[in-house]
């Protein structure tokens, strides 16, 4: 079933404009009395397309679901900015495994070297994309980018770093699992020596992703992959 997040109702009705409306109407092509799912203040509701107008979609409530398919706890992923294909590809999967929250951090060996929030809004689009097509109750957040140095102020986490000491890494299914888990993966080139000193001064932990070397987007998904495998394990 298609599904569609909205920020407002309105008399009890939800409407579908602008995006959402082109996409219901001329890709997805509804007929009225088509059952469409919205999810609205992370709650998802069941609804019914009871008129196309010149430019939205009437729905009308048919019931709300108790249906949450969230993580228990939040992920708050940070990233090595990057190339934007390898980039949308990054949100888009980390959204559909249960990220929270993706950062884009500018580091010393970016391929992209310089700070543009307007890509925020590129981003947040995939997202949302993403998320109504995993069945998510919530779209991740895409925070502004950030240097490192201030992203981890005032926070804990683990970042994965292949020239750590491997008697000191630790491993991903010991990591401890707070209500809110920050995690940070570098960019093409690695995390260099300074950014580590800055980690290590901030209290972050290596963590290991295994025996094997992987590119920064397979490193993305192999992570955020075993996380929820063992937080939903249990």
């Amino acid at each position: 079933m298609q599904k569609y997040f909205l920020n407002h109702i309105e008399n009890n009705n939800f409407y579908l404009r602008d995006n959402d409306f082109h996409h219901a109407k001329n890709v997805m092509r509804f007929k009225i009395n088509e059952e469409i799912m919205i999810i609205f203040n992370n709650r998802k509701i069941l609804t019914k397309l009871v008129a196309i107008n010149k430019d939205n979609c009437k729905l009308e409530i048919i019931q709300e679901l108790d249906e949450d398919t969230e993580l228990p706890i939040k992920i708050s992923v940070a990233i090595g900015l990057t190339r934007n294909e390898k980039m949308d590809l990054i949100i888009q999967k980390l959204t559909e495994l249960g990220c929270h929250e993706i950062t884009p951090i500018l580091m010393t060996r970016s391929i992209v070297n310089k700070i543009d929030d307007t890509k925020i809004e590129r981003w947040s689009k995939i997202a949302k994309e993403a998320a109504e097509q995993s069945n998510r109750n919530t779209m991740p957040i895409i925070t502004p980018i950030q240097k490192l140095s201030d992203w981890v102020k005032n926070k804990e986490g683990y970042y994965c770093y292949e020239l750590a000491d491997t008697d000191n890494q630790l491993k991903l299914d010991n990591f401890k699992q707070e209500n809110f888990n920050y995690f940070l993966i570098g960019p093409e080139g690695g995390i260099d020596l300074r950014e580590v000193e800055i980690l290590q001064k901030a209290q972050w932990k290596p963590i290991s992703l295994g025996k094997r070397i992987l590119r920064m987007e397979t490193a993305t998904f192999y992570l955020m992959s075993v996380i929820s495998f063992l937080i939903e394990k249990k």
